[in-house]
């Protein structure tokens, strides 16, 4: 449910909780407040891993939580770019962990941690041979 200006045609969505319309848009001042809901997320960026056996298998979760999976899939390059992953909280610790067991050369259990940022996170990876 979103909200009607008065004496426009302008409609605002519902994620904005309450319009200011004490001062005139002539005066040109006009006040709008934004919630955020709770399962929003403050911001979207890139996750790219470098270096990844192809064929490995990827996780990527909030290291406080792993019940938060943002992310998971099937290496197919030795640049994976994962887009928009969001991040729930400031900060967010990302934690990935590669695996690649299923197939000759299997691989160990890769894992790396590092803090989710607006310009995006860059995991270098180096998996060794089981």
């Amino acid at each position: 449910m979103g909200v009607m200006i008065p004496n426009s045609s302008l409609y605002i969505p519902s994620v904005v909780s309450e319009i200011d319309t004490s001062k005139s848009i002539n005066s040109g001042w006009s006040g709008i407040s934004i919630l955020r809901q709770a399962g929003d997320a403050y911001f979207y960026a890139n996750v790219v891993i470098h270096d990844a056996v192809i064929g490995s298998r990827y996780w990527l979760v909030d290291n406080d939580d792993y019940s938060v999976v943002l992310a998971s899939g099937l290496i197919s390059s030795d640049l994976e770019t994962i887009t928009n992953v969001p991040s729930y909280k400031s900060p967010m610790i990302l934690y990935l962990r590669l695996r690649n067991a299923s197939s000759e050369p299997k691989y160990l259990q890769y894992e790396a941690i590092s803090p989710h940022s607006k310009t995006g996170v860059d995991f270098y990876c180096r998996q060794k041979i089981q």
